[in-house]
């Protein structure tokens, strides 16, 4: 990732990272026995302008639907048109306290124009001022079972773990009991980084033993009355009582990091999964399952956007942010069919003579609203969250390739003209996506020499022959392939010497110090010695300052990229400055 973009994500031909969690956002009313007769149900929370902001996952996909389905969409949408004016007129009334619970049917919509029969029943919550709809489905041919969580099927095949019906059971019966012992109650959400790439490079079967020992380390850490569950597909959950000091809570989460932070052995293969934590912890009887277990999710999520391999507690602010994450949802569905996903470029210098050699691609996201553009990582993490990512990939590859393409009418075919994109090694276990990225080369009339792919190297650290094979059906292609952001994790040189790789990216990490730190500027000197030893370019990112700039020209560094050397500008922008002689800036 280029800081030279002001801490925006490239993108292109990326998804850019593991997907993270979903924003399961709302906050829930359900009170005492309604919750647990609720469990086995579909829950929705709607923010109090009817949009989806959380759903129960494992029912929502029971029921043939998809997260993107439903998450950040008005419920009335998702219903028969027929039903959508009664529906908005039952959450009207809660809203306004005319009523506090309200019960009807409805026809679901469920893949095309088919529609499924429900139960639905509606309570309104209120918190910090901000008012929640939540919202039970149940299809109304369904069975219920019994809500003490021993029916078939309360348990995780994989883990053996009790799955999300028990937990919310045994949240609520937590909660009930903080009315009697007092105390506090902990409820975490646990996510494993980058288990999406450790399952697509490596297989589905060395993903489940993961999970399986992921799962027994974590129970190792807690104690014999706490509750450990599988809810998700690389989510676990804790409930923890009679904690006595918020003190308490803080060593509890240090814990579970720990757990994540050890690798594994399996079949040969070191596995690293670190993990994120979200954590709500509470003394209030008159709360419910569905709202704490949605205020961990948020603090989960809030840990990934933060870096991932920590934890955060559930505050107010993160309510605000849950609020905005749900209009960012809708803003991207606005954005995809109306071209609000937009496209800049920042160029990359050759530090002997200051020509532009290539141009980077970043995504940014038109609001109307502000009339501004969002830089992407205001949306990446929603995008990838509601599995919206490929779809701001697509535009973002094929508006970038078309752009070289008129750029190489334009100034000739010169290598400064190179475009480059991300790529996410998760993406080598698809096998079409090899051929597909040289059939869009095609369809540009683009040489494969004129693209440059950058892949994490954080992303490399895991993979798998697929990745290798399809790395190296690129370059004998002529895709020229770089490793991004060296020196921004623990990966070792190792991956560089393995993989068919001509340059490298220096992590902005790295280049920040340059200009005041002596042992700092040493080290990446013999970084760009090493790297020039096995016939590898350099190139530097988040080039800010002068200084910085004096050093790596000193050291021999080949490449730059960063705001002293070129902004990201607009399509037009960079043409007028290229034709200039001038990089944007």
């Amino acid at each position: 990732m280029s800081a030279g973009d002001a801490a925006g994500v490239p993108a292109g031909a990326s998804s850019a990272r593991a997907t993270p969690p979903q924003p399961n956002g709302g906050r829930g009313p359900f009170e005492g026995r309604m919750l647990l007769d609720a469990a086995p149900d579909l829950l929705l929370a709607l923010l109090d302008d009817g949009h989806v902001a959380y759903a129960s996952r494992d029912r929502l996909h029971s029921m043939g639907l998809k997260d993107e389905d439903v998450l950040g969409r008005r419920l009335a949408e998702l219903v028969h048109p027929e039903d959508a004016p009664r529906i908005e007129a039952d959450h009207a009334e809660l809203l306004d306290g005319a009523t506090t619970r309200v019960m009807t049917t409805a026809r679901l919509r469920v893949g095309g124009d088919g529609y499924h029969s429900v139960e639905l029943s509606s309570a309104v919550t209120s918190d910090d001022g901000h008012k929640t709809i939540v919202v039970s489905v149940r299809e109304r041919s369904m069975p219920i079972p019994p809500a003490d969580g021993t029916s078939v099927g309360a348990s995780d095949p994989l883990t053996g773990l009790p799955n999300r019906t028990v937990l919310l059971d045994r949240a609520q019966h937590a909660i009930t009991r903080l009315m009697r012992s007092g105390g506090l109650l902990l409820v975490a959400l646990v996510d494993l980084d980058e288990f999406k790439v450790v399952n697509d490079a490596l297989g589905h079967a060395v993903g489940d033993e993961v999970l399986r020992r992921m799962a027994k380390r974590l129970k190792k850490v807690l104690r014999p009355e706490d509750t450990l569950a599988r809810i998700g597909g690389d989510e676990f959950a804790v409930v923890a009582e009679d904690l006595v000091d918020p003190r308490d809570a803080t060593e509890f989460a240090d814990r579970l990091i720990a757990v994540g932070q050890k690798p594994m052995q399996i079949d040969g293969a070191w596995v690293s999964c670190t993990l994120s934590l979200g954590v709500t912890l509470t003394s209030d009887p008159t709360l419910n399952a569905a709202t704490v277990i949605s205020q961990a999710d948020t603090a989960m999520y809030r840990a990934k956007e933060l870096g991932r391999n920590r934890w955060v507690e559930f505050d107010t602010h993160l309510r605000r942010i849950q609020v905005g994450r749900a209009h960012t949802q809708h803003l991207l569905r606005q954005a995809l069919s109306t071209d609000g996903v937009r496209v800049v470029y920042q160029p990359i210098v050759d530090l002997s003579d200051g020509e532009t050699v290539a141009v980077e691609a970043f995504a940014r996201l038109w609001d109307p609203n502000t009339r501004h553009e969002r830089r992407a990582e205001q949306f990446i993490g929603v995008a990838e969250s509601v599995g919206l990512m490929p779809a701001v990939d697509t535009v973002v590859t094929n508006t970038a390739l078309a752009r070289a393409r008129r750029w190489r009418e334009l100034f000739g075919t010169g290598s400064r003209h190179c475009l480059v994109l991300n790529v996410n090694v998760h993406h080598f276990a698809d096998h079409r996506f090899v051929p597909r990225m040289l059939e869009a080369l095609e369809a540009a009339e683009m040489p494969c020499d004129a693209l440059h792919l950058d892949v994490a190297e954080r992303r490399l650290e895991i993979r798998s022959p697929a990745v290798t094979r399809g790395l190296e059906q690129l370059h004998d292609s002529g895709v020229h392939l770089g490793l991004d952001d060296f020196g921004g994790s623990t990966g070792a040189l190792n991956t560089v010497w393995e993989l068919p790789l001509e340059y490298v990216k220096l992590d902005p990490a790295l280049v920040r110090g340059l200009g005041s730190e002596a042992q700092l500027r040493d080290v990446v000197g013999a970084l760009i010695e090493l790297f020039h030893a096995r016939g590898l370019l350099v190139v530097a990112e988040g080039v800010e300052t002068a200084g910085q700039l004096d050093t790596l020209i000193s050291a021999g560094c080949d490449r730059a990229q960063g705001h002293l050397v070129g902004r990201p500008g607009t399509a037009v922008e960079l043409e007028t400055r290229l034709l200039a002689g001038t990089a944007p800036g």
